[in-house]
């Protein structure tokens, strides 16, 4: 589900553009066309009698003003959202590593998208605001449950260590074996691939582009080119 839904380029990309789009009205000192600034100011929207309006036709209604906005890129940005044109992806990272890895391609891609982005966005002629830069959530195949040392279990009181255990019993996946009577978590069997995956994370990393007007496939075309290698060490 993570894979081919909740991270499919298509879906990400729009959902990414409405997040940019919000961040940089949030951030406006003026005509941020109703966007709450702060956490305070949602808390009294939802305290207040604005709470039955503060739902999917806010952002909607948000999305409709800011297409006309005279900002160039916060323009761009509703206009992607309100017409259901995902922005373009340029170029993509994908990621299996070990979770302690610091270093790999999807952290080089980054590096290069700090450094080079705003060159490439001059050398084309397009804002560097239409650029989106991402990373999902990182994605563990299975988390290892925690164990606690006598010492951290004593300094927690009753309830507490009732509901780790809780936490603990509801998150282990158990199975028999031929080698035990009684049911085994995956992640102690270790021919399993929960267990030996349990180390590793998945994440991916994006470059998209909002293009618009009649040089779009040429241009998409470019950056593809421009920014093939970016995943490599220099």
């Amino acid at each position: 589900m993570h894979r081919v839904v909740y991270y499919h380029k298509t879906i990400y990309g729009l959902e990414e553009a409405c997040r940019q789009l919000l961040r940089r009205l949030r951030d406006r000192e003026e005509h941020r066309h109703n966007v709450p600034k702060d956490g305070d100011e949602v808390t009294g929207i939802v305290k207040g009698d604005g709470l039955g309006g503060f739902a999917d036709d806010f952002v909607d209604t948000v999305v409709r003003k800011a297409a006309q906005d005279k900002d160039e890129v916060v323009a761009a940005l509703a206009r992607c959202v309100q017409n259901r044109r995902p922005p373009a992806l340029i170029k993509e990272v994908q990621i299996c590593e070990e979770k302690d890895r610091r270093h790999h391609a999807g952290s080089t891609f980054m590096q290069n998208c700090r450094s080079r982005l705003k060159k490439l966005a001059d050398h084309v002629g397009l804002p560097v605001g239409l650029f989106l830069v991402c990373q999902t959530k990182d994605l563990t195949v299975g988390d290892r449950l925690d164990h606690y040392t006598a010492q951290e279990s004593m300094s927690l009181d009753a309830a507490d260590r009732a509901g780790r255990a809780f936490e603990e019993e509801e998150r282990a996946i158990r199975v028999f074996t031929d080698e035990n009577s009684e049911p085994v978590c995956l992640q102690d069997i270790p021919h399993s691939l929960v267990a030996r995956y349990t180390g590793y994370f998945f994440q991916v990393f994006r470059l998209y582009a909002i293009c618009e007007g009649s040089r779009n496939h040429a241009l998409i075309g470019e950056l593809r080119q421009q920014t093939k290698d970016w995943d490599k060490p220099a």
